[in-house]
Formats: structure tokens, C-alpha cells, sequence
């Protein structure tokens, strides 16, 4: 019987390594696509990712293994006496406010306007809740996780400035890659002398990848000053790799949340008298940027300065997004307007406007409370605040878990991927719980 278990436990991990790599590519079979206005309504089409299918097996295997070990039947199950008095106070309180957020999102589907849109994004939700709680208890080594984390990052990276360079992405069903050029109508570009396209790696925007890759740096940073061996220079090229990437998607929110991580985790590094030989990134990435800020002046100077057309346009469209989210908070303060109804809401308030004038607003905070209102903004904060505290508490035997909730808070900040897109839902939850993991 152990031996069976154990067999479960190597092949679950190998196999959510493998999620890992495959993660930032959105191969999907389209259920059904959503129209608004006669053009493609992109917050309001469905599908099952390939990662999706993935990650079930993944549940499946977990589901097998508690089984077998017997760690899920009843009689092992502590009585809530038992529970309030022996599990600390803060993980208790962290695990009742996350599923009162599930739950609160469920309940929000029968007052949303599209209930099946409402529905799916639900379904989506409790998916990167079950990817937190099976990656808090796999029994895996922080460093193998954070190896294929970095490794992943690494292929995204060298994608992305390939991407960067032959301006251009080339189209792979399997991959799940669209095209995108300079010139296309929607692409995400630069515009200084004309448009320059900003790397997408695998994923749907360039924003997306630059948080993935801002994460992937202070991973492969932390994991420098731990390792020996090959495996410090893997991390060490790793990095080099990863902050070009980085710098490719020209995502002045990534690049800040990287920056302002890497800062944190240094300050609890150090606090710990650690050798000043942990500083050699940091020289390196110093290096690098003013290599590429000395070639790409005119990019990073259009990206700073918004003095463009298309920054102008940009700004522009996103003080208008943060009013409207104002206009449906006011309205709908208790219980918002349904789990991933914004853009629909928009739609129903003003129905004559192009599809691609309806889209959220670029803040997670303001997403959540215009969707699932006061109530379910207050239950995520009790979330993000015992779980800042638990890393506090964490942040001796892995300094960068504050590293990682402070880029996840930035990113949060200034987009809403966390919450409107597959890949950045299961980014962000599989992220809060290696915050949460210890390092072995």
C-alpha cells in the first residue's frame, strides 16, 4: 500500500511539473463565443483549456492518494472544538475567508445578468482555489517547484525575444498561439518611429507574461543565493535570460513589481547576514539594463512619458475604465453586478458601442468590488492580509514570499488578469501558495 502511494506522489508531481511548463500556453477548445454587437465578446467566450484537463487528473491523483493513506476519512477529521483550539488562528482564518469568497462568488450567479458567463468564471475561480490548496499540500520540494518554475519562465523568455526581434508571433493551434503583428488592429505595440510589437511569450498579452516573468525573476534570484553547483549557474544565466524577456514586453507594471520584489526580498536577505556574493545578480541586471535602455532609449522614453498617441489613448481609456467601475460600485455597493458580468453590465448600460470598448477596469481591488461588491472585496482582504501576515511570519526561512506577495500586489494594482483571464487566475493563486510554502 505504501508502495502505491508513493507511486501516486512521484507521478503526481511529475505531472504538475509538466502543467507547469505547458501553463503559460492557452491551448483551448472554444465551448462557446460570446458576441456582443455582432463582434467577438472575449469576457464572455468559453472554454476548457488543455492545462484545464491537466489539472483535473492532477485533483484526481490528489483525491487517490488522500484516499489510500485514509487522511480524508471522517473519523480523522478533528471536531471544530478541536480545530479552533490546536490550528493556528490565522491559517483558520485564512481558509474560512477564502471559501466564503467561493461561496459568495456562487451565490453572485443568481443576480448576475449573464448567468452563464457568471457560471463559468465561478467554475474558473474554484479551479485556481483547488490549485492553492493541492500546492500548500503536495509534497513537493520548494527548490525542484522553483526549478520548473524558472525553467518555464526561461522558455517564455527566450520566446518572448525571439518574439521581440523577428516582430512578430506566429500562429500554433497546438500551442494555442494567435498571430499578432505590428500593424494588426489590437496588437499590443510601442509606437516611437513607428510600432514596434511588444513580446507575448506564449501567453494572450504582453502584460500577462511580464508578471509571469517578474515572478520568475525573484524565483531564480532567491534560488541563486540557495544553490550550488550547475544549479547556481542555471539560475544565474536563468536570470539574465528571464529580465530581457522581461524587458521585451515593455509592461512598465512588471517591471516595477519585479523591481520593487527584488528590493524586499534583498532587505530580508541581508537581514539575515547573508554573503554580500548574493549581490552578483544585482550587477548583472544592472548591467543588462542599461545595455537595453541604451538601445531602446526611444521605447522606454514613449513607455515613461505616455507622450504618444496610442499611450495618450491608453491612459485615456483607462481613467474611463476606473470611473465606470466607480458608477456600478456606487450602484451596486452590497452585492455587485455578478462574478465576471462587468463587461456585460457596461454592454447593458450603453449597447451601441464596438465590443472592444467594453473591458475592465485595470485594477483586481475595483474588479472585485464592482462584481461581488463590499462583501466579497472585505472577505478577499481578510484573505490577502492573513496570508501577508503568514509570510511575515515565513519570512526567515524563505525571504522571497513577502518578495512574491508585494509583485503580486503591484500587478494587482495597475490589472485584472487575476480575475478575467484562465492563465492569470491559476498564475496568481499557484503563486500565493509558494508564498506560503517553506523552503526546505
Amino acid at each position: 500500500m505504501n508502495k502505491f502511494i508513493f507511486s501516486i506522489e512521484k507521478n503526481l508531481e511529475a505531472i504538475f511539473y509538466i502543467w507547469l511548463v505547458l501553463l503559460p500556453f492557452p491551448t483551448i477548445k472554444i465551448l462557446s463565443v460570446g458576441i456582443l454587437n455582432s463582434g467577438k465578446w472575449q469576457y464572455g467566450t468559453m472554454g476548457l483549456y488543455l492545462t484545464e484537463v491537466l489539472f483535473l487528473v492532477i485533483c484526481i491523483l490528489q483525491l487517490i492518494a488522500w484516499n489510500k493513506n485514509g487522511s480524508i476519512k471522517i473519523s480523522n477529521l478533528p471536531t471544530v472544538r478541536q480545530a479552533f483550539f490546536r490550528v493556528d488562528r490565522k491559517k483558520l482564518i485564512l481558509i474560512f475567508s477564502v471559501w466564503f469568497l467561493a461561496i459568495w462568488s456562487g451565490l453572485s450567479v443568481i443576480w448576475s445578468l449573464d448567468k452563464t458567463v457568471a457560471l463559468y468564471y465561478w467554475l474558473m475561480l474554484l479551479v485556481g482555489l483547488a490549485l492553492f490548496f493541492i500546492v500548500l499540500n503536495l509534497k513537493i520540494n520548494f527548490q525542484r517547484v522553483g526549478l520548473v518554475f524558472v525553467a518555464s519562465g526561461l522558455i517564455q523568455s527566450i520566446l518572448a525575444i525571439g518574439q521581440f526581434f523577428s516582430q512578430s508571433v506566429t500562429a500554433n493551434k497546438w500551442l494555442g498561439l494567435a498571430m499578432h503583428n505590428p500593424f494588426d488592429v489590437g496588437a499590443s505595440v510601442v509606437e516611437s518611429h513607428g510600432f514596434w510589437l511588444r513580446a507575448y511569450g506564449g501567453f494572450q498579452s504582453p502584460n500577462i507574461l511580464g508578471g509571469f516573468l517578474a515572478v520568475c525573476l525573484i524565483m531564480s534570484v532567491f534560488l541563486y543565493t540557495k544553490a550550488s553547483g550547475w544549479q547556481k549557474s542555471f539560475f544565474f544565466f536563468s536570470l539574465i535570460i528571464i529580465s530581457a524577456g522581461l524587458f521585451f514586453t515593455f509592461s512598465r507594471s512588471a517591471i516595477i513589481s519585479a523591481f520593487v520584489g527584488l528590493i524586499i526580498f534583498y532587505f530580508f536577505a541581508f537581514k539575515q547576514k547573508t554573503s554580500w556574493r548574493i549581490f552578483a545578480p544585482v550587477l548583472a541586471l544592472i548591467i543588462l539594463s542599461l545595455v537595453l535602455v541604451s538601445f531602446y532609449s526611444s521605447l522606454i522614453f514613449a513607455r515613461v512619458t505616455t507622450q504618444t498617441n496610442l499611450e495618450k489613448l491608453s491612459v485615456a481609456q483607462r481613467l474611463t475604465a476606473v470611473n465606470q467601475s466607480q458608477d456600478i460600485i456606487y450602484s451596486h455597493v452590497l452585492s455587485g453586478v455578478g462574478l465576471g458580468n462587468y463587461t456585460y453590465y457596461l454592454y447593458e448600460q450603453n449597447p451601441n458601442l464596438a465590443v472592444n470598448s467594453y473591458q475592465p477596469v485595470h485594477n483586481l481591488f475595483l474588479m472585485i468590488w464592482s462584481e461581488l461588491g463590499i462583501v466579497g472585496l472585505a472577505s478577499f482582504l481578510f484573505f490577502y492580509f492573513f496570508i501577508f501576515l503568514i509570510a511575515l511570519k515565513n519570512s526567515k526561512s524563505n525571504p522571497a514570499s513577502l518578495a512574491f506577495l508585494s509583485s503580486l500586489f503591484i500587478l494587482s494594482c495597475f490589472d485584472h488578469y487575476f480575475w478575467t483571464q484562465y492563465q492569470g487566475i491559476m498564475f496568481f493563486w499557484l503563486t500565493l501558495a509558494l508564498t506560503l510554502k517553506k523552503y526546505d
